[in-house]
């Protein structure tokens, strides 16, 4: 990962950080604004850092690499938890990554783990398709409205891959 920064508060003015937007409906009108300046470094266990797709990308090929990480550990890492009960979460948690599939034209079902999130004026997507040899980023510098939808993107771009 070449790009990746840690927890920095706003755009630096050196164009290497993006401006971050709030996407808000007002009266039936979008309106498009810069985010404040916000402090992510409470959220380095589990997120704030900046990342290029590029960088995101690159992280989900090693998990695809043996020499990177061992065959059972990435099936631990992609197998949802199960609950005290026995059943699987209806999440599909796994350990870090969530455990997803669709069926796909061409492919069959196109298993997946991922992991994405929202922050304030940002949000981001990864995607690891273990059988189909491929990883799908998406990062987005504005809040949309519905982050399912978003997250949904690597669905469609998937299938242009795929045709």
């Amino acid at each position: 990962m070449h790009s990746t920064i840690v927890a920095p508060n706003n755009s630096d003015g050196s164009g290497n950080i993006a401006i971050s937007y709030l996407n808000r409906v007002v009266d039936g009108q979008h309106q498009i604004n810069p985010w404040r300046a916000v402090d992510l470094s409470h959220r380095l266990p589990r997120g704030g850092f900046f990342a290029t797709s590029s960088d995101l990308v690159r992280m989900g090929l090693a998990h695809l690499n043996n020499n990177y990480l061992s065959e059972q550990v990435r099936r631990e890492f992609s197998t949802p938890q199960r609950l005290e009960s026995g059943e699987v979460n209806e999440q599909n948690y796994a350990l870090a990554w969530l455990y997803g599939e669709w069926p796909a034209d061409g492919v069959g079902l196109a298993r997946n783990i991922n992991h994405g999130g929202v922050s304030r004026g940002a949000q981001s997507f990864l995607a690891v398709f273990p059988e189909l040899d491929m990883v799908i980023a998406i990062n987005a510098n504005i809040k949309t409205a519905s982050y399912a939808e978003f997250s949904m993107l690597d669905e469609d771009i998937l299938q242009a891959f795929i045709e």
